[in-house]
């Protein structure tokens, strides 16, 4: 049965994209996950260092792809609200035609500059093999990544909100088997990590590609005009939330530089360890948010804010539950998580307990700040949106992590990674709230 944005019932519909949603976030984790895993016992902490390093151009590749994708399925879904059929399609196509600029611009310039970005990134002699090991073939895969992270807003939008979690279970199958045999049996190294995890997102792709020559696909790339005010609105409506991922990068690289000033490389394994957790909370989030996101921008087209509202607590609620759960996990058996990734050293295992545990205290706030810049997104407060993330990302965390350190120590990181997310939690709060100010009033009319 065709779900409908502005009938059926909110709690339904949340629940419809929800499972799905965090499905697609759980498996694209495993990607990460199961590198993670096979380069800690397979090569060693250098290579899970190295892989703190190399990190960053995941989000960098997701940036361009949720932007792209957000900004248009937010812009079909409330065109759908409205009934506006036309836009719907021109918006499409100039999804599309974005998606094929960056994903050539970006893979070429990259791979052009990779020697300086490495080092930007925090690539040291000691590493730099394993990090060319894994990053150079990431960099030719980026068309790949970007392309699976766009889709699955286009297949939400065209409520076909299933096939992104196929996709991804097949493509992660294919992932974990790839790092099992070319880690160990094939002896491949760092290397096969990375082969392994090109062959997964290929198969992912190509499954999502599916959409398009099915029954559900409802979008039609020729027949239209797009514009470059359709482009512009694009980057305007998807910018606030891929920045998530730009911030995830900015933050990383100013972790690992200072992590390198402060401690040393055992530090920087523990930490690549964390980044791989991170990624797989933070991705649980962004499912909330995107499962949320294409409902509430319907109702905002078709003007219901009641029906907003009411997604929205569900959306809040669910947030809180999984930011319990998440901090609980680290809280409660740091050392367990660390072995999970890492071959264990004396050296690692000293210093594990209280940065693992200070750093899963900040995903009691991680929620709150990923899900509301979704939701602002969503109901079109882009300004909003592009703030909180820019702050996080970028303003607040860059000052306390330069500033703390000089007073607490190399504590003082970890405690920067907190105070960021608490005080940009209160900040969220407050512009939600302020937010749906304007819909009770609507709903009380």
């Amino acid at each position: 049965m065709k779900l409908d944005l502005i009938k059926d019932s909110p709690g339904k519909l949340f629940l419809k994209y929800l499972i799905p949603a965090l499905g697609s976030a759980l498996v694209v984790s495993v990607y990460a996950f199961i590198d993670t895993i096979a380069v800690g016992q397979g090569v060693g902490y250098q290579g899970t260092a190295a892989l703190a390093v190399v990190t960053p151009l995941f989000q960098i590749a997701a940036f361009f792809g949720i932007l792209c994708g957000m900004g248009a399925g937010v812009l079909i879904s409330m065109a759908q609200g409205s009934h506006e059929h036309k836009k719907i399609q021109s918006t499409f196509k100039a999804s599309v035609n974005l998606m094929i600029l960056f994903s050539v611009g970006i893979t070429l310039l990259f791979w052009i500059f990779k020697d300086p970005i490495y080092q930007m990134l925090g690539s040291s002699e000691s590493i730099s093999s394993y990090v060319h090991g894994y990053g150079d073939l990431l960099i030719l895969i980026f068309p790949l990544m970007m392309f699976c992270a766009w889709c699955p807003f286009i297949c939400r939008a065209d409520k076909n909100p299933n096939l992104p979690l196929y996709s991804t279970l097949i493509g992660g199958s294919f992932n974990i088997f790839g790092d099992w045999f070319f880690v160990f049996p094939m002896k491949m190294g760092i290397f096969g990590a990375i082969l392994a995890t090109a062959i997964g997102y290929l198969v992912q792709a190509l499954v999502l590609a599916f959409h398009f020559i099915s029954k559900k696909n409802t979008f039609r790339y020729r027949d239209v005009h797009s514009s470059t005010k359709d482009s512009y609105r694009i980057i305007q409506c998807g910018f606030g939330t891929a920045f998530l991922e730009v911030a995830l990068v900015a933050a990383t690289v100013l972790m690992n530089n200072q992590i390198q000033a402060y401690m040393d490389e055992s530090a920087l394994a523990i930490y690549g360890v964390l980044l791989t957790v991170s990624a797989l909370f933070s991705h649980m989030f962004m499912g909330i948010g995107q499962a949320a996101s294409p409902i509430l921008s319907a109702n905002l087209g078709a003007a219901k804010p009641k029906r907003i509202l009411e997604v929205q607590r569900y959306t809040m609620i669910t947030t809180g539950i999984f930011s319990i759960l998440f901090f609980a996990c680290g809280w409660f058996f740091p050392d367990e998580i660390i072995i999970l990734f890492v071959k264990s050293t004396p050296e690692i295992m000293a210093i594990s307990k209280p940065i693992v545990q200070m750093y899963f205290v900040s995903f009691l706030f991680l929620g709150i700040n990923t899900v509301i810049v979704y939701v602002l997104q969503s109901l079109e407060q882009n300004m909003a949106a592009t703030i909180l993330t820019m702050l996080r990302g970028i303003v607040l965390i860059f000052i306390l992590l330069y500033t703390l350190p000089l007073f607490f120590g190399s504590i003082g990181i970890w405690y920067s990674v907190i105070l960021n997310d608490l005080i940009i939690a209160m900040v969220s709060l407050y512009l939600l709230w302020k937010s749906d100010r304007k819909f009770h009033r609507l709903a009380n009319q």
